[in-house]
């Protein structure tokens, strides 16, 4: 028994190091959220979101709860791009009134832009006063990076109410200012927005420019999220182009980049772009492809994006003359919608199959159906 002694004592020695050690590797929840933190920065969503569960985990261990709030606002931020929901307005607007948050100027700035996230998801004029109390507050902490994103959302807002003027102007000075900051995933997000805005506005080769140079840029930053919002613009610019097999391509190239780095909100909107451009020339496909897209969709429960296959598929039946079935999709988007934009779309497809189909019981069931989702689209936009 005493000759194993020493050997005893050699074991427990080597056991009590190897804790130590152990102990010593662990990362202390500052640096999991510090990475969070410059991963959103970069709109690396898929990375980012678990990062923060585990800086929330921790901080709540060590019993720390600004730390605990500031990983959380980081994920609520991070999941409002990938799904908003009235559960995460919910929470954001309880913390914005918490002591906490009130007596700390970067926490409320924190709380602010996750606040905006999910307002600008669900509908964009929305954010418009967050926004601004970001932007005053943002200049008060001479945070110029903050300055400049929502200078450049409110020049979205502007854009979007019909004022191009104002927008131009606020754009390109933003842009301007995040490419001197060296804020180059925000460069590269409201380049690809700015090139998705002039698609819309009927210049493709302009728009196509724009998404290409934020492709390009972002192969040159580390661990930037791969630019889907450019590559769906640039497949977009294509098609108003009449240049099908090559926006097919460039999604194909997009939704595989999606596939593989797990980004699964942004393989939904892909899935939906995809079976949208093969309308004008394959109608066939695109009913598989919208088929597919809103059983992606619905397995991984993106109601936005859920809502917008469903009303391009009541389109494409629409557009093929099958009035039952595009009566039955336009009334399921509807339903499912959640903005604005998308339930107006979704109205002027019934519009038109009220024309097209004028039956008194398929009248009264859309009207019904409609009168159902204005309803739902109110409740679900002013969370209590």
């Amino acid at each position: 028994m005493r000759a194993s002694a020493p050997r005893f004592h050699t074991l427990f020695a080597l056991l009590i190091s190897f804790c130590v050690a152990t102990k010593a590797q662990e990362t202390p929840p500052q640096t999991t959220l510090a990475e969070a933190d410059r991963l959103a920065v970069l709109y690396n969503w898929s990375r980012a979101l678990p990062l923060y569960g585990e800086a929330e985990t921790e901080f709540g261990r060590l019993n720390d709860p600004r730390g605990v709030l500031e990983a959380r606002l980081g994920w609520l931020r991070a999941e409002a791009y990938q799904e908003p929901s009235p559960a995460l307005a919910a929470e954001v607007d309880r913390d914005l009134r918490s002591p906490l948050v009130q007596g700390d100027a970067a926490l409320m700035l924190r709380c602010l832009t996750a606040k905006a996230a999910i307002e600008e998801e669900v509908n964009e004029d929305n954010s418009r006063p967050t926004w601004e109390k970001i932007q005053e507050l943002a200049k008060r902490l001479n945070d110029r990076c903050w300055q400049a994103r929502a200078q450049a959302e409110l020049g979205i807002i502007a854009f979007l109410d019909g004022d191009v003027a104002t927008a131009t102007q606020a754009l390109k000075t933003a842009l301007v200012s995040l490419y001197l900051q060296g804020d180059m995933g925000a460069a590269i997000y409201y380049g690809s927005i700015v090139g998705n805005g002039q698609v819309e506005a009927g210049e493709p080769e302009a728009g196509i420019k724009y998404c290409e140079t934020a492709i390009q840029t972002a192969t040159t930053v580390k661990d930037m999220g791969s630019p889907f919002m450019a590559y769906e613009g640039k497949a977009r610019g294509l098609i108003g182009l009449h240049r099908n097999a090559e926006a097919k391509q460039v999604l194909d190239e997009a939704i595989h980049q999606a596939d593989a780095q797990n980004a699964l909100a942004a393989e939904a909107q892909l899935l939906v772009v995809r079976g949208k451009q093969e309308a004008t020339v394959n109608p066939q496909e695109a009913i598989k492809d919208l088929g597919a897209a809103i059983d992606f969709c619905k397995q991984h429960r993106f109601r936005h994006a859920l809502a917008w296959g469903t009303f391009e598929l009541a389109a494409v039946y629409r557009d093929r003359g099958d009035f039952v079935q595009a009566e039955r999709y336009a009334a399921t988007a509807e339903r499912t919608g959640a903005a604005d934009s998308l339930y107006r779309r979704a109205e002027d497809m019934t519009e038109v199959l009220l024309a097209s189909m004028p039956s008194r019981q398929v009248e009264s069931s859309l009207m019904a159906r409609s009168a159902t989702s204005i309803s739902g689209i109110s409740v679900w936009q002013r969370p209590n």
